[in-house]
């Protein structure tokens, strides 16, 4: 799974975001809820698993073959699949040239 460019695009457009900041921003935010949401017992938000969807969407490409809600109905059905999608995600943004020169990417902890 990546998270390239097309696909950082494709996503933003799925969840209606017109920048690639924006877009990972609103990931960030889901990915903190999805945390929380762990916490408290797993309730999942139809926002979340609506993102995690189009998170997999977005990667596959154009011409998935799939629909969003078939990527849920998968991540469901294998819920271990959460932390590989964020992972992936995370491993494949841009690290900021503030950040440590040495670190060439950064991967999501769950709190």
């Amino acid at each position: 799974m990546s998270f390239g460019y097309g696909s950082q695009k494709r996503l933003g457009d799925f969840l209606g975001e017109d920048t690639y900041d924006g877009t990972a921003q609103k990931i960030s935010s889901i990915i903190n809820s999805l945390a929380d949401k762990e916490k408290e017992g797993g309730k999942l938000s139809f926002d979340i698993l609506d993102t995690l969807g189009y998170m997999v969407l977005a990667a596959a490409g154009n011409g998935a073959g799939f629909e969003m809600e078939d990527a849920v109905d998968a991540i469901l059905n294998d819920m271990d699949k959460v932390k590989e999608i964020v992972e992936a995600w995370a491993d494949d943004i841009p690290v900021s040239k503030n950040e440590n020169s040495s670190q060439k990417k950064r991967t999501a902890k769950k709190k």
